[in-house]
């Protein structure tokens, strides 16, 4: 897996919101509580900035895990008390298990190869008390490509950047490039591009995944970003 750059951690930190962060946390709240209400443990796999642990903790006692040290740099100024993990997703091992495991943000599509996949959410399994959930959001489905470009601008009194990003399908894997424009009174503008790649796997992928991890495994196709929810669940023996 390639990591974010520590530029790109700050820029991700400034460009996305939090607010949507908090909407879709809540969100996901509500599908817990439909399931399996009175769940009090909950760990975010590739859990970021933080934004989405920063409104879980209302209702759970919350942990996180990601392989960026830039990520868990805003993640730890932000949660101070929350136990945050530096790991990989596949290999990880905490010695405990929750009532909740998520990865959200379509982080899984870090996994690049269908084993990688596996291993991943079988890490995650690993770490699920009986009877606990298993929610991952993935990416866009390979039959679901599209070329087009996505932009956005946010502007604060310190600096303004223009973010441009394109995602092309090449077989079993998306190319992502962003682009960063980058303005400040100080330094003028600042231009910074990153390339990563992602594994790309169709809804009967995830689907084998959870199921060599012992998981039965239900598809929410609305999700928290429009790109559907994988909800698997540990039978209770």
């Amino acid at each position: 897996m390639e990591p974010w750059s520590d530029r790109a951690a700050d820029l991700y930190e400034f460009v996305f919101s939090r607010e949507d962060a908090h909407r879709n946390a809540e969100r996901l709240h509500r599908l817990i509580e439909e399931r399996t209400p009175g769940c009090q443990t909950l760990l975010d796999v590739a859990c970021g900035t933080g934004w989405h642990l920063e409104r879980l903790r209302d209702w759970y006692h919350v942990e996180g895990l990601d392989s960026s040290l830039g990520m868990l740099r805003h993640a730890r100024q932000r949660l101070p008390d929350v136990p945050l993990h530096q790991a990989d997703m596949r290999t990880f091992d905490l010695g405990r298990s929750f009532d909740v495991v998520v990865c959200l943000s379509s982080s899984i599509a870090w996994m690049q190869t269908k084993a990688d996949l596996a291993d991943a959410v079988g890490a995650m399994s690993r770490h699920l008390n009986q009877g606990g959930l298993l929610m991952i959001e993935p990416w866009g489905f390979p039959e679901d490509a599209n070329d087009e470009p996505w932009l956005t601008t946010i502007e604060a009194d310190d600096r303004a950047v223009a973010l441009m990003e394109t995602t092309t399908l090449h077989a079993d894997t998306w190319r992502q490039e962003t682009h960063y424009l980058t303005w400040t009174p100080d330094g003028g503008i600042d231009y910074l591009t990153e390339t990563h790649t992602f594994g790309a796997f169709t809804k009967a992928d995830h689907e084998a995944a959870f199921g060599q991890a012992g998981l039965s495994v239900g598809f929410d196709p609305d999700g928290l970003l429009g790109r559907g929810l994988f909800i698997g669940a540990r039978r209770r023996s």
